[in-house]
């Protein structure tokens, strides 16, 4: 089997979707593949293009894999040329995101587009836009949809009404969740709500404010605990609130997670794949939309049993094993 580097700029403990991915699907391939090694690095100035070029070399990969965008990165160009100076190795990006990037940030994948041996997009969406930019794109990429970074567990006791699940920063809706609860709290003071996330680094003085006021809505606030407690807790939730300021995604790894465990999800509508999610999850349009499906969806809760189920067998059908299989293919194609 092939030899793999996976490059990286955030890896755990750093709290990034990407890095959480990356570390996952390097415990997959280890169990197929002879060698995975991970060059996961915190500075990706200019300055460091040609060393880390060199130490990359070094390394004598077969296949050097660009997990991107990372926190870790930030805006630095240095994974799109990076590799241009490792020598023979295959090149492979692993594209999390297009569609959400700026016009600069698309015009920087342009050079991913023209230097690497193969795109792995993570939606059919963000593949057929990129391919719209880079028609050549089209023969030298494919779609390997996320799995989720949390176990998913069995029917358990729904003991907690509502939840939220992911990072706690100021682009995930979180007001909007506040004041949904809030609405809700007029009309019932007896409902269990938890959010459970970690504190995104930068944001802190946001989380400071935010927790505040949720803690005043008595909302339980559960913060850094690992994957298994996690899968525990969305196992307990019988609807999870995620109204993404951008829309719904498959993209989502906190819904999927969400889905996973049985939660029924109730978020925002989709703009890239609302046919694909119908009756996998609940979507609203606008604000009041959110809370008038929450109160229904709490008050005849067994009526969308179908559509709860349906949900957790599409989070499900995106697991690790298939990831890797994916992955495998590809590698060895090179």
């Amino acid at each position: 089997m092939k030899s793999v580097v996976i490059v990286t700029g955030s890896f755990p403990p750093d709290i990034c979707g990407v890095g959480d991915y990356t570390n996952a699907l390097v415990d997959a391939l280890k169990e197929q593949l002879t060698t995975v090694r991970v060059f996961y690095r915190e500075n990706w100035s200019w300055r460091m293009l040609l060393q880390y070029a060199h130490q990359i070399r070094e390394m004598n990969a077969e296949i050097i894999n660009v997990q991107y965008p990372t926190r870790g990165y930030g805006a630095s160009i240095v994974p799109h040329i990076l590799g241009l100076f490792t020598g023979r190795a295959k090149k492979v990006v692993t594209l999390h995101e297009f569609s959400q990037a700026s016009i600069k940030g698309k015009a920087a994948m342009l050079l991913f587009f023209l230097f690497a041996d193969w795109i792995i997009f993570t939606t059919d969406y963000e593949r057929e836009l990129a391919c719209r930019v880079a028609p050549w794109v089209r023969r030298k990429s494919s779609t390997v949809n996320i799995a989720s970074n949390i176990p998913m567990q069995g029917a358990t006791k729904r003991d907690i009404d509502v939840v939220y699940f992911g990072h706690i920063c100021r682009t995930k809706g979180l007001e909007e969740f506040g004041n949904v609860i809030e609405q809700l709290r007029d009309r019932r003071d007896l409902l269990r709500v938890q959010v459970i996330g970690q504190i995104m680094p930068g944001s802190e003085e946001y989380a400071t404010g935010i927790i505040e006021r949720f803690k005043a809505l008595g909302i339980e606030v559960v913060l850094d605990r690992p994957a298994d407690e996690v899968s525990t807790l969305l196992a307990r939730a019988r609807v999870a609130l995620l109204p993404f300021p951008d829309g719904m995604s498959l993209r989502r790894g906190s819904a999927l997670a969400a889905m996973g465990n049985g939660a029924l999800l109730l978020t925002t509508w989709s703009f890239t794949e609302a046919a694909l999610l119908e009756g996998k999850c609940l979507m609203a349009r606008t604000a009041s939309d959110l809370y008038r499906v929450l109160v229904d969806a709490l008050d005849n809760y067994s009526s969308y049993d179908r559509v709860r189920i349906s949900g957790q067998d599409l989070a499900r059908s995106f697991s690790w094993e298939r990831v890797l299989s994916a992955y495998i293919q590809t590698i060895n194609s090179l």
